[in-house]
């Protein structure tokens, strides 16, 4: 399971049933699967200097970065090298939960995202 970026600065793993699993089933795997795409992403970008959770499970997700990363010793040591990641905010869907319901799923809302309509009118040729 890897990040997808979603935009320039965004990226989401879209795991389906995590938010079941984690709070109502109780079983935080998913976090574990959360923290080793970070990780991966360290690999290829450098270690991210300044990583912040906001949420419960985001927290959890944080402390197993940080035992990942002493896991892995020098690896990822902040001096290996420069990042091109100068910091990360993990969010938890319990801090955010309107976000997911806010994509455009009308027609005109899908060739707004694609071609970025200035107008309320929208002309299309056969």
């Amino acid at each position: 399971m890897d990040l997808i970026a979603v935009d320039d600065d965004v990226m989401t793993m879209a795991l389906d049933d995590t938010f079941k699993e984690c709070f109502v089933d109780g079983d935080p795997s998913a976090l574990f699967y959360v923290a080793q795409s970070i990780m991966k992403l360290q690999s290829m970008f450098g270690v991210i200097p300044s990583i912040k959770a906001k949420g419960n499970n985001a927290y959890e997700v944080l402390k197993l970065i940080k035992r990942l990363r002493k896991e892995e010793g020098v690896l990822y040591s902040l001096d290996n090298t420069v990042p091109e990641i100068d910091s990360l905010i993990v969010l938890d869907r319990t801090v955010d939960m309107v976000s997911p319901l806010l994509t455009q799923h009308t027609y005109e809302g899908l060739i707004d995202e694609v071609l970025v309509l200035k107008t309320v009118i929208s002309i299309l040729a056969r």
